[in-house]
């Protein structure tokens, strides 16, 4: 009798255990809604009119569920950075973002830029405009654009980079060669929440799979 009260116990845990953690799955979004949601989070901080100018959708993925990442191409001027900004949604809510989430504006252009690397000595052999990251607060990532100048891509030996902060004009140059500061952030689609429902239904799997072959004793 106690085994048999410990196991109701158990089956009644898990399955309190799966239905809390539905709760990740309780809002539900299509694909247009997540892309608005990421779009008035970033105009929550540049403002509408510089969002329009600056930021175009790219695409959307998801692993099923309410789980999204929306990515965007951010354009300055004529030049569209190679990395493409992202806000990660979970259960239809900005989980994190990595974006450019201040109004920042270039004042050094390509020509501009190409001249402060062959002042220091570096050939415009291989031109880059990207995003690099400014800050970090909470789970949002800060973005700002640079620029980098390499030559002597092939030599390990010979070869220079130059990186400019396209806002401010500072420059640092890697000698040798090295890879600007990384902007990418984890999408972790396994939360807890997922983990705990998926553990309460093999939990209570397995209690119907042992209560199934004690009777057939």
């Amino acid at each position: 009798m106690k085994t048999r009260n410990l196991l109701i116990c158990f089956m009644i845990v898990a399955i309190l255990v799966s239905l809390g953690s539905t709760s990740v799955f309780a809002q539900e979004c299509t694909q247009d809604q997540a892309r608005k949601i990421a779009d008035d989070f970033i105009i929550s901080y540049v403002g509408e009119s510089y969002f329009n100018e600056h930021y175009v959708f790219s695409k959307i993925e998801s692993p099923g569920g309410t789980d999204y990442a929306v990515y965007y191409q951010i354009k300055f001027d004529n030049e569209v950075a190679s990395y493409e900004p992202r806000i990660v949604l979970k259960n239809c809510v900005v989980e994190a973002a990595n974006a450019v989430l201040e109004p920042l504006e270039i004042t050094v252009e390509r020509s501009g830029a190409i001249q402060i690397a062959q002042e220091n000595g570096i050939d415009a052999e291989v031109v880059g405009f990207s995003l690099i990251q400014d800050k970090i607060q909470d789970n949002i990532i800060y973005l700002k654009p640079y620029w980098q100048i390499t030559m002597n891509l092939q030599n390990p030996e010979l070869c220079k980079t130059i990186i400019i902060d396209a806002v401010t004009g500072d420059y640092t140059i890697e000698d040798p060669c090295s890879l600007a500061p990384g902007t990418g952030i984890k999408v972790n689609y396994f939360t807890t929440e997922v983990i705990l429902f998926y553990c309460g239904i093999i939990a209570f799997i397995i209690i119907l799979i042992y209560l199934f072959f004690k009777k057939k004793k």
